[in-house]
């Protein structure tokens, strides 16, 4: 019997001081669930994707204050201040605005300097050193990039999170890149250093292959 005490006395203690949030992701024009939409907690370990239904369901979460991101392709970005504490904590339904984008009659052709670009940006981002090197995008096309030769000027965003495999760290992290601009060798280490315009997801462990 003591054994058996000392267990639920210490599953006790290991659960308390852990919170829980739930809630629904819908859209503004149609009021219907949004699936697969990418929710986190902001520069923490802590995500989720909403269900068919809508519904997510973040656990495991220390009392503090964090921001709730809500993201997903073709919507504005969701973000709300939240103070957790102790226990479940149900959020009203979260509504997400379509973005729109007007389009003109154009007629799209491949970039011929993209190869180029995406090189330069990913050294940026990336960097250079042996950890770096363990590192690899797994969704380049995720990745909007241009480069102003007259200003030497580089620019970089995503509408979805980047997925960056790294090895060197054994996590997979995901980072959902609002807009990064300078030129090369300047701004971006700058930028990079901060994380100021980038919010971090790391989602989970990568497991060694082999």
């Amino acid at each position: 019997m003591r054994f058996i005490f000392v267990i639920l006395l210490l599953f006790s203690i290991a659960a308390k001081g852990q919170g829980i949030i739930t809630g629904r992701v819908i859209d503004k024009e149609t009021q219907k669930p949004i699936a697969n939409a990418s929710v986190f907690l902001s520069n923490a370990t802590i995500g989720d994707k909403t269900r068919e239904d809508g519904t997510f369901r973040l656990i495991k979460i220390r009392p503090a204050q964090y921001d709730l991101v809500v993201s997903i392709i073709g919507y504005d970005t969701f973000s709300q201040t939240l103070n957790i504490t102790d226990g479940e904590t149900h959020l009203s339904d979260i509504i997400l605005t379509p973005r729109n984008t007007v389009l003109n009659e154009v007629v799209i052709r491949p970039d011929p300097n993209r190869v180029n670009n995406y090189q330069a940006f990913k050294q940026e981002f990336l960097g250079e050193t042996e950890e770096a090197a363990l590192c690899k995008i797994i969704n380049p096309d995720a990745v909007d990039v241009s480069y102003d030769s007259d200003n030497r000027l580089l620019t970089a965003s995503s509408q979805d999170f980047i997925e960056i495999e790294n090895r060197a760290l054994g996590y997979k992290v995901k980072y959902l890149l609002h807009n990064l601009s300078g030129t090369i060798k300047q701004v971006w280490c700058i930028t990079k250093a901060r994380y100021c315009l980038k919010t971090c997801w790391v989602e989970k462990k990568i497991k060694e292959s082999g």
